[in-house]
């Protein structure tokens, strides 16, 4: 995350995500799930609040239910508590 936000500053990008085949779709103890609340403190902790990091992307399709049905990110994760940069406001 450090890398993606030097290149905001350099003008280079002006946003950022993550796009991860499985990571989103696992189950929380799976050595590769992704936390959006874990994602989101890191960004914290390289930018601040004025991170830029905006997007998730998976796979959704009938192949890949669980990406919908999976109830695996926190409870407390709503979007409004997700920090400002998250949400792109």
């Amino acid at each position: 995350m450090e890398v993606l936000e030097d290149l905001v500053q350099r003008g280079w990008l002006t946003t950022y995500g993550i796009s991860a085949w499985h990571g989103f779709r696992r189950a929380v103890d799976a050595r590769d799930f992704l936390c959006l609340i874990d994602l989101c403190a890191i960004v914290r902790s390289v930018a601040g609040h004025e991170g830029h990091f905006r997007f998730i992307q998976l796979p959704i399709g009938l192949w890949t239910p669980d990406a919908i049905l999976l109830r695996n990110q926190p409870m407390e994760l709503s979007i409004n508590n997700f920090p400002p940069f998250a949400k792109g406001g």
